[in-house]
């Protein structure tokens, strides 16, 4: 079933310009179960370095919230650090990733607000790190990135159908 989304993933990885890939399902189809194998396999190729990040995409109306959530394992040491260190620090924890994928990311689509900053955010972390992200979801992203010009035009959209 998830061959189709391999080669478009691997694609997306090594011979694409896009930045980002939205590929959303219904629930239960297997798209947290495709994102851990595909991190599996990449840690095996890469000798067990831990150069891909998986996240739940949080609740969140802050763009220092969200940082905080990347930087996870450190976040009680961070907690009360300005946004401006954090993102230093983001930077290189991210410097050496070669993607990002963010799980339940329907949940950015809360507010205008929290989806506006999250794409800035993450335009700025990809600029500075030419990381790619791989957004899974519960929810097609199409009609949301219409409205987000700069991140339309360097996504690649899948939508994941049971078979």
């Amino acid at each position: 079933m998830f061959t189709d989304l391999k080669t478009n993933f691997e694609n997306f990885l090594n011979l694409s310009s896009a930045s980002f890939m939205f590929v959303d399902g219904c629930t239960g189809i297997g798209k947290t179960s495709f994102a851990r194998e595909t991190i599996r396999e990449f840690k095996n190729l890469q000798n067990g370095e831990t150069s891909v990040l998986l996240i739940q995409a949080p609740y969140i109306d802050n763009e220092r919230e969200f940082i905080l959530s990347l930087l996870r394992e450190e976040m009680a040491f961070y907690k009360n650090m300005p946004k401006a260190d954090l993102k230093t620090i983001l930077l290189k924890k991210l410097s050496n990733c070669r993607y990002l994928v963010i799980d339940d990311s329907q949940n950015l689509l809360n507010s205008r607000k929290l989806l506006m900053n999250h794409f800035f955010l993450m335009s700025w972390l990809v600029n500075e790190t030419n990381i790619k992200v791989l957004y899974l979801g519960t929810v097609p992203f199409q009609g949301f990135l219409e409205d987000y010009d700069t991140i339309y035009r360097r996504s690649i959209v899948y939508n994941l159908k049971a078979s």
